[in-house]
């Protein structure tokens, strides 16, 4: 009897000691960020027709690891919360093919990708054309439909490459000594698009999410110069235009903006403001043939205040071009 009391203790004391790594890499400050960025790209859509952020943050987290239960929880309430029940239901079940697809095909162990341990952004891609095509059989079907959900699908693949490169960014933060250009700059589309979750919020007609972004774009070009301005400024640009509907003009501006903040990044924090200004302010005159209402003025003196409350010492550190062998 004694016995047996003794082994239901120590079994019970087994799955106490199994719970602990599991729970603790659940709340890992790192994956609770991925969460809220999660959470907050979930509650967008492109046009009120693709939910493709949620979608691709699932895949993304599980193709690189991260506890897959708490992201797709998150991007499922995000989704219901921002786009509604529809959505939330063409969400899950797109999610329950994807996991079927990756249960009865294995996903191959991504070799030459090292952010992507696992590759399953295939079978997102298919999941979504099959949830799709079934949807567009119930009327007429059409061939500019199939079209549609190919197209979608390739959308939605496209942010999951990003994203699995953006997300060693927030993981491996003040662990990683150095990284690719890639990823940064995937790190910097994930931040913009989550940002977008404020669009609607502003404070005295600021608004959060040029604040956050124009931020971003500054604190690249100054820690890394013109290169990293430039694409920063080009590829959250681009993404924005992707998840809202913002005109060539907002991108145009961000990668004119971000190449000379980094050209001026010798001259420090004040270098890197002025050439953001100057380069606002020479789109807005190409269009408007002033510069009276120079666009995002109000964003850019909020974001440079924050640029210059940056310490110092602050270090993003690029990986060389050639890795040494």
């Amino acid at each position: 009897m004694f016995q047996n009391l003794t082994e239901e203790i120590n079994a019970e004391e087994r799955r106490k000691t199994n719970i602990k790594p599991i729970l603790k890499e659940i709340f890992k400050p790192q994956n609770i960020v991925i969460y809220i960025l999660t959470f907050l790209m979930a509650t967008l859509s492109i046009r009120n027709e693709i939910i493709p952020f949620g979608l691709a943050m699932v895949a993304a987290c599980l193709g690189g690891t991260v506890p897959i239960i708490a992201v797709f929880i998150v991007a499922g309430i995000g989704t219901l919360v921002g786009n509604g029940a529809n959505a939330f239901v063409n969400f899950t079940v797109i999610s329950v093919i994807y996991f079927i697809l990756n249960l009865m095909f294995r996903p191959k162990v991504a070799v030459e990708e090292r952010n992507e341990v696992y590759k399953t952004g295939g079978r997102l891609f298919w999941a979504y054309v099959i949830v799709e095509t079934i949807k567009n059989m119930q009327g007429v079907f059409l061939i500019y439909d199939l079209f549609i959900s190919i197209i979608s699908g390739a959308i939605i693949y496209v942010f999951y490459k990003v994203f699995v490169n953006g997300l060693i960014v927030i993981k491996e933060f003040k662990v990683k000594k150095a990284f690719t250009i890639e990823e940064l700059i995937a790190g910097a589309v994930i931040i913009a698009i989550a940002s977008l979750a404020f669009n609607e919020i502003s404070i005295a007609s600021i608004s959060i999410s040029n604040v956050i972004i124009i931020f971003m774009i500054m604190l690249m070009g100054w820690k890394n110069g013109i290169m990293m301005g430039a694409t920063t400024g080009i590829a959250t640009g681009l993404a924005l235009s992707l998840g809202q509907s913002s005109n060539i003009f907002q991108m145009c501006i961000f990668a004119v903006s971000g190449i000379l903040a980094g050209l001026l990044s010798k001259f420090g924090k004040i270098g890197v403001i002025v050439g953001f200004i100057l380069g606002n302010c020479f789109l807005t005159y190409l269009t408007s043939g002033n510069i009276i209402g120079a666009t995002y003025f109000r964003e850019i003196f909020i974001a440079s205040i924050g640029l210059l409350l940056v310490p110092g010492r602050a270090k993003i550190e690029i990986e060389d071009l050639l890795r040494k062998e």
